[in-house]
């Protein structure tokens, strides 16, 4: 029997994850990475880098921080996602 034999919703192929990277969206990630697993499903997750005119003459670094931060952040999530495998 596989594990989306067991999805309580039926077969769900995908998934997406959007997340804006705060504490508040590990609860989220848990229940999507459990739910991933029982539907035997394809998980994608997404995160937005706010960017503004500002950035464009104070803060150049300060975009490309935040995209690292961002790649670092879903990389955790694919990392967890292959430790359950």
């Amino acid at each position: 029997m596989t594990g989306a034999q067991f999805c309580p919703v039926g077969r769900l192929d995908k998934l997406l994850f959007a997340t804006d990277r705060s504490p508040y969206s590990e609860g989220a990630l848990q229940e999507t990475l459990n739910f991933a697993g029982l539907c035997s499903s394809r998980l994608y997750a997404v995160s937005v880098v706010e960017t503004n005119p500002e950035y464009e003459t104070t803060g150049a670094n300060f975009l490309e921080k935040e995209e690292l931060e961002a790649m670092k952040y879903l990389n955790s999530i694919k990392e967890k996602l292959h430790r359950r495998a």
